[in-house]
């Protein structure tokens, strides 16, 4: 596993699953009815959890910003791949519009409710990487 070297430049808000779970446990827990949330840890962008992953699992960072021209040639290409082999493209034309797209999203509204502090991403990020280097252990080579 040497790592993919590409990043972009787009970013999205981010959670811990056992955020997810432990924030719709309390919802259903409390008195609030007929309230909507957004559940965002925190916005960063993909090149910075590539970075989080690739430094917690011991690899070599991206290295290499894929823009639009790249992205086009690599969807055209992947459906050309998935054509060939019947398969579901990996990389579609949304994907890669979406890849370069900063999305920021808010959850303070949740925490206020709930007095709820989140997981943040670099933690889950490195809890995350401990426990698929356990499983496979042949990635640390």
């Amino acid at each position: 596993l040497k790592g993919f070297r590409w990043y972009t430049e787009g970013g999205i808000g981010f959670i811990d699953v056992r955020d997810v779970v432990n924030i719709m446990i309390q919802l259903m827990e409390s008195d609030l009815i007929n309230d909507k949330f957004i559940l965002s840890s925190e916005n960063l962008s993909y090149r910075k959890l590539m970075e989080l992953i690739y430094t917690s699992i011991g690899r070599p960072l991206p290295d290499k910003k894929a823009g639009k021209f790249i992205l086009g040639i690599a969807w055209r290409l992947d459906k050309l791949r998935s054509s060939l082999s019947q398969t579901r493209p990996i990389l579609t034309r949304e994907v890669a519009k979406y890849a370069r797209m900063s999305l920021s999203y808010s959850g303070e509204k949740v925490k206020k409710a709930l007095a709820f502090e989140f997981i943040p991403v670099s933690r889950s990020v490195k809890e995350t990487a401990q426990h698929f280097l356990s499983d496979f252990p042949q990635v640390k080579k």
